[in-house]
C-alpha cells in the first residue's frame, strides 16, 4: 500500500523538473504500561514515524531522510534529495525499475 505521502513527494519531484523517486516509511506505535500494588498506574503511547528518500535524475542518485512526514518535511527532504543527487557523480546503475511501466529504467515522473 503506498503512504499517502508519497503523492506530495511526486508533485514535489515533478516541480523540480522530475524524476523517479523511492519514499520508505516505518511507522511504530509503542505503548507502555505501568503497575502498582496490581493496579494499574499509567499508560504511555508512543507514535514514531522515520522516512527515506531516494531521486534518481539523469543517472545520479540522492538521499535524504525525515522524521514527520507533513508536507514541510517533505518538500524539505526532496530538496536535500535533489542537491545530493546534483553534487553526485553519474552512474548507469543508478534507476528504479518499476514492474508496470513497460520502460528501461523506470518510469519518470
Amino acid at each position: 500500500m503506498a503512504d499517502p505521502g508519497f503523492d506530495a513527494v511526486l508533485r514535489f519531484v515533478a516541480g523540480r523538473g522530475g524524476g523517479d523517486a523511492e519514499l520508505c516509511v516505518t511507522r511504530t506505535r509503542d505503548r507502555r504500561y505501568e503497575a502498582r500494588e496490581g493496579r494499574l498506574d499509567g499508560i504511555a503511547l508512543a507514535d514514531t514515524v522515520a522516512l527515506g528518500l531516494r531521486v534518481f535524475r539523469a543517472g545520479r542518485m540522492g538521499f535524504s531522510y525525515g522524521f514527520r512526514g507533513d508536507d514541510a518535511d517533505l518538500a524539505r527532504m526532496v530538496e536535500e534529495a535533489f542537491f545530493c543527487a546534483d553534487a553526485s557523480g553519474p552512474d548507469a546503475a543508478y534507476g528504479v525499475e518499476w514492474p508496470d511501466s513497460g520502460q528501461p529504467g523506470g518510469a519518470f515522473f
